[in-house]
């Protein structure tokens, strides 16, 4: 079994009644419980406290049992089985049986597959179905871009000898990654 029992010296009454009905029941659970018995006492044992630090880096998960009424430190976030009025170990029994939260590796992993079959089905489309890229669309917007450049182009080229004169600074207000286009341009144009 892997369940844990963690207490003070004054709740161990409660805690060995806990320890002989799980035995008797023969409960066993698939993962690693700490059952923490909590009461004032315990929240003043340093020995308590540093268990719980323990089974916290063991990965172990935490339910808090109410032996007396006390408040529970904010890293304990299970609702606690209560204790207090009434023993009840079938409501300890009903808690140690829930399955657990599966973990976000778990939800990765489901995710991470499911993106590689996506990617994996769309290369066999494109590979072997057939599917291609809207080329009527893709040639208008290319024709859109090489009008928009035309535009700039004609702009900003010089037309005459004063323009010429003065394209250094006309090259210099382009944007910088607009010029090496007008340089060519100018320079193609200046041959004919």
């Amino acid at each position: 079994m892997m369940i844990t029992l963690i207490y003070a010296p004054a709740d161990e009454k409660l805690a060995r009644r806990i320890e002989a009905d799980l035995a008797q029941s023969g409960l066993a659970v698939a993962e690693k419980v700490a059952l923490l018995l909590w009461s004032p006492d315990a929240a003043s044992d340093a020995s308590v406290n540093q268990a719980v630090a323990a089974a916290r880096a063991d990965g172990q998960r935490i339910l808090p049992i109410m032996a007396q009424p006390a408040r529970l430190p904010a890293e304990i976030t299970a609702e606690p089985v209560d204790f207090t009025l009434t023993y009840n170990f079938n409501a300890l029994k009903g808690w140690l049986l829930l399955k657990p939260v599966p973990s976000n590796r778990r939800t990765l992993i489901v995710l991470v597959v499911a993106a590689l079959l996506m990617f994996a089905a769309a290369l066999y489309m494109v590979g072997v179905g057939g599917i291609q890229a809207p080329e009527e669309e893709y040639n208008a917007i290319s024709t859109e871009a090489m009008q928009t450049i035309q535009v700039f182009l004609e702009r900003n080229l010089p037309h005459n000898t004063q323009e010429a004169a003065n394209f250094p600074a006309t090259l210099e207000h382009a944007p910088t990654a607009q010029r090496p286009l007008l340089i060519a341009t100018a320079t193609a144009r200046a041959g004919e």
